[in-house]
This record gives structure tokens, C-alpha cells and sequence, in this order.
């Protein structure tokens, strides 16, 4: 088949690397992939590299800075997608193309990679699930969203692919601080505050741990990464990183990753990430973060309390094994896999082309 993908951002976050995994298993099951972008970015010279056809157009893509002013309904379909068999949604995000592609009769499969909150949540949702020709979901928690107005509709569940369990070895330092680790887009909702917060606490209960924050900020919401900047300003045992391409030198030194969301996450691709290293996750117990923390074998905490986390981080820091990578045969090795994801993309596309 021709699949042609309309992928709202162009980064290297949770559903961007989904993305590349999935084009990289498509081509392989021997479909022709193309993938429209609204911008250049370091996700580009992946997608190329994997051999997907790649285009770079405006893209009609709802924001959580845009609110319901951005649901609107683009007329226009992208050049890469007039002449494919199936057209693949990533994300929500760009449901306002929903209506024309089905006035266009094309046959639609929407990829949910989030949990959104609130009214146009609730409609996003709704639209999405009644107007998609299939769904396929990264969690439980994300399919309880997405077909909650519509009970009766069927959602696929499809894991992401866990990468390959290889337990980075520890470098020798010349310090005994637990070394933390936050990995996520400074967005207001990853916990980056609660996470320095937590850290001082830690501390203030008499273990001595530092932290390192790694990731970049969204156009127009600048102002959380300034806010996270104040935080750490007098605090020498906070760092902030920036955005990295390649996160394997800040897992190589860090103890404990942490995943504070005060948010429902979709999923957790970044406690996945840290079990193939060799990491222990401390996580908030929300939406489909609970279902990767488990499979991982890490550590589930409240959200949005920050003394519990920073209980938590003591705990890891005075339980040796908790400092002990987790075990190569956790949930995580046999229920986010190529193979199942293969499976979960057969039933998907043979739903779509009915």
C-alpha cells in the first residue's frame, strides 16, 4: 500500500520516535511510506535515512496554546497524500482534517498518541473516533480516552517498541550523589519544578543527590523553561541540559530517571528508553505512564506531590538494589515489540480498507 503520514512537528520527543520506528517496520512489511511536515528538523534527516519519501508543507495542527480557536478544518490536503491508498493521522492533532478527508473519501487511520482534558478534549476525541476509518492507541488509558463517547469502537492497541535492552555500565566519579535524571519537553506539565523541588527535599532529608534536566520548550510556551531557568539559578546541583539529540552521556551518569507528570500521560516512551539502559524510573501514577512504569519495574509515586517524590528519591538512594538495573525479562520485553506492533498495524490497515 502507499501510505502517506501528516505528522504535526518535527523533533525528536515521544511520538516523533514512534514515528521513525514505524515508518522503519512499514517499509519493511513492504509498503511504499511518505511523511509531510510542517517544518525542517532533526527528525528529517532520520525519516530520509529509513527511506520514507519526505515533504515539507504548511500543516493545519491543533496546539494546546491554540485552544479551541484552532479547531478549524483545513480544505487543502497536502501534495504527498492525493495519491495514497491510506492517509495516517499522527496524532489529534490533526483531526481538523478529518471532515475533508472523508468528503474526499480517503481512507483515514488516526494514530493517538495523547490524553487530552477538558471540553475540546472531549471533542477532539469524539471526532476523532467516529470519523477515522480505524484508530490505533499507545495505551489502555489513551483507548479509555478515545473511544469513551463512542463505547462501541474499536481501538488497536500498539505499544511502542521498546529499544533494545543493552544496560549502559556506569562510569567511575568522583561523587556518591544519587544522580538524577529528567528527560521530557519543558512544557509546564512534564514536572521539571516538582522534579528540582523534590531533589531539594531529598536533599533536605540528608542525601546528598543532584540533577540533571534535559530538553527544550515549545513555541509559545518559552515562559516554562524560563520559569525552570529562576528555579535552578541558585541551586549549583541542578542543571539544565537543553535539547539534545542523543540522551545515551546523561543516562550513562544518572542513577534514577524521573517521569513527574501532573498531567494523564498517553504512555511513557521515556521509562521504556530507560529500561533498555539499565535505569531504575520513579513516575507519576497517571493515564498510560502507570502501564510503562510497571512494565519497566520502576517506581509509581502521586502526582503532583512533591514530598512523596522526594520520599521516593530517598528510598532509591538508600535501597542498593533499587540502584541495580532492572531485570532484562520485565513486562516491558514482550509486550512492546516489533512483533506485536506488526500485529496491531495488520489489523489496523485491513480495518481501514474495508
Amino acid at each position: 500500500m502507499r501510505l502517506a503520514f501528516l505528522h504535526g512537528s518535527n523533533d525528536l520527543y515521544g511520538a516523533s520516535r514512534v514515528l521513525a520506528q514505524d515508518v522503519e517496520l512499514l517499509l519493511g512489511m513492504g509498503h511504499s511510506v511518505s511523511v509531510t511536515l510542517p517544518e525542517e528538523g532533526p527528525l528529517t534527516e532520520m525519516l530520509v535515512e529509513l527511506g520514507a519519501q519526505l515533504s515539507i508543507e504548511p500543516l493545519s495542527v491543533l496546539r494546546r496554546v491554540s485552544g479551541a480557536a484552532g479547531l478549524r478544518m483545513p480544505l487543502r490536503l497536502p501534495a504527498a497524500s492525493q495519491n495514497a491508498d491510506v492517509i495516517v493521522l499522527w496524532t489529534v492533532a490533526l483531526a481538523g482534517y478529518l471532515p475533508t478527508l472523508r468528503a474526499r473519501r480517503r481512507r483515514v487511520i488516526c494514530s493517538v498518541h495523547e490524553i487530552l482534558l477538558g471540553a475540546v478534549g472531549r471533542l477532539l476525541a469524539a471526532g476523532t473516533s467516529v470519523l477515522s476509518h480505524s484508530l490505533m492507541v499507545n495505551s489502555e488509558a489513551t483507548r479509555r480516552w478515545i473511544t469513551g463517547d463512542v463505547p462501541l469502537r474499536k481501538a488497536h492497541l500498539a505499544y511502542p517498541v521498546a529499544p533494545p535492552y543493552e544496560p549502559i555500565p556506569r562510569p567511575a566519579t568522583d561523587t556518591d550523589a544519587l544522580q538524577i535524571l529528567l528527560m521530557g519537553r519543558v512544557n509546564g506539565h512534564k514536572g521539571h519544578l516538582d522534579a528540582v523541588l523534590a531533589t531539594q527535599g531529598a536533599r533536605d532529608l540528608g542525601v546528598e543527590a543532584e540533577i540533571a534536566l534535559v530538553g527544550g520548550s515549545f513555541p509559545g510556551q518559552e515562559h516554562h523553561l524560563a520559569d525552570l531557568l529562576a528555579l535552578i539559578e541558585d541551586r549549583p546541583w541542578a542543571r539544565y541540559g537543553g535539547e539534545v539529540a542523543d540522551t545515551r552521556g546523561f543516562l550513562e551518569r544518572c542513577d534514577v530517571v524521573l517521569v513527574p507528570t501532573n498531567r494523564p500521560e498517553p504512555f511513557g516512551v521515556v521509562a521504556l528508553e530507560a529500561w533498555a539502559a539499565g535505569r531504575r524510573v520513579v513516575a507519576s501514577n497517571l493515564g498510560g505512564l502507570v502501564e510503562a512504569t510497571t512494565m519497566v519495574e520502576g517506581i509509581t509515586v502521586p502526582a503532583n506531590d512533591v514530598p512523596a517524590l522526594s520520599q521516593a528519591l530517598v528510598r532509591v538512594a538508600r535501597d542498593p538494589t533499587l540502584r541495580l538495573a532492572p531485570r532484562a525479562e520485565a513486562p516491558v520485553s514482550t509486550r512492546c515489540t516489533s512483533a506485536a506492533r506488526e500485529l496491531a498495524w495488520r489489523a489496523a490497515l485491513s480495518e481501514a480498507c474495508v
